[in-house]
């Protein structure tokens, strides 16, 4: 247990790692938008891998939003998804940073 999670919190730590996550959510908003509900449970998980990083956060929470005004019901599959905690959360730890406030309470 020790072992794992020093390597997840090596693993927050990887430059690599986070530039994937942010090019991944940058690329879900260009998605079509029949195509952006099935990434919910991606952009959740991105949020809570990454709750220190302020931009991951931002950009998944302009993702969350994104998703959820691309078709009607989506905001269901978001919630459903996991996403208000993670909000939350990314509110909670970055509440000085007006961007990200700006796009969680979108």
């Amino acid at each position: 247990v020790v072992q794992r999670r020093q390597k997840d919190a090596a693993w927050r730590q990887d430059s690599d790692a986070q530039r994937g996550a942010a090019e991944v959510l940058e690329a879900l908003t260009a998605a079509p938008p029949s195509e952006q509900s099935k990434y919910a449970r991606q952009v959740v998980q991105i949020l809570k891998d990454f709750p220190e990083k302020a931009v991951i956060q931002h950009k998944g929470c302009l993702a969350i939003e994104a998703i959820c005004r691309a078709q009607k019901g989506n905001a269901a599959q978001v919630q459903a998804a996991g996403a208000v905690p993670a909000i939350l959360t990314a509110l909670e730890e970055h509440r000085r940073v007006r961007q990200l406030q700006k796009a969680a309470l979108g």
